[in-house]
């Protein structure tokens, strides 16, 4: 809803008439992915950890002490499918603005019928996948830093302007990009190029024309 009031009030701001729509997007992964064992995906409230207990031998919730208290944490399995592909093309082939697989979607197994699952899929995997899908011509990953660093926060920082997929993974391998930060980031931008042949681009927000022209940011090549 935010990013299409933006958008759309962005547009009117520059004369420019576009539709914006926001699609709920249903995501499918797999019922044994091995992150189903090893939930790790903080949501929900903070509780003390009396309440904690209670609601781990209450509700069978999996709970972990974080810094204000104590949270529920979920699996976050890797998507397979986007369920709602073919009404995002339509709406692309239609010159519409789509907003799809939100907060990494709506995560849903097969069983002997579909149904949902509680769980949180990856934002930039499943726009990752989303990507590859449509057959984008490129993905653009937006965040609030320059780009991909290797030694990121040490003196020996490094900003990557041009690197490529094999030796990004490299640096993945190596631990240089922490899971809840760039990880998930690098990770899309080996999927998408690896699987398309085509470049990722991660850059900051605020430097978006700069990013998408491939004078900002980490460029991630074939």
């Amino acid at each position: 809803y935010m990013l299409q009031q933006s958008i759309t009030q962005a547009a009117k701001t520059m004369g420019v008439h576009i539709e914006v729509v926001s699609l709920i997007s249903r995501v499918l992964v797999e019922k044994d992915d091995p992150a189903f064992k090893t939930p790790t995906k903080p949501i929900g409230p903070y509780y003390r950890k009396k309440e904690a207990l209670e609601l781990l031998k209450k509700r069978r919730w999996a709970m972990k002490e974080v810094e204000r208290g104590w949270r529920r944490v979920v699996p976050s399995p890797e998507p397979k499918q986007i369920l709602e592909l073919g009404t995002i093309a339509n709406l692309l082939k239609k010159r519409r603005v789509v907003v799809a697989v939100g907060g990494g979607g709506i995560p849903v197994v097969v069983d002997d019928r579909l149904k949902g699952i509680d769980a949180v899929i990856d934002k930039d995997l499943a726009s990752a996948l989303l990507a590859i899908e449509i057959g984008a011509d490129e993905l653009v990953i937006l965040t609030d830093v320059n780009g991909v660093y290797v030694n990121y926060g040490k003196t020996s920082q490094r900003l990557l302007r041009e690197v490529s997929v094999n030796e990004l993974e490299k640096y993945l391998g190596q631990g240089h990009f922490p899971p809840g930060s760039m990880g998930p980031k690098v990770k899309a931008a080996i999927i998408f190029t690896r699987r398309t042949g085509k470049r990722t681009i991660i850059g900051p927000l605020e430097r978006l024309e700069e990013v998408i022209s491939g004078e900002k940011g980490t460029v991630v090549l074939p």
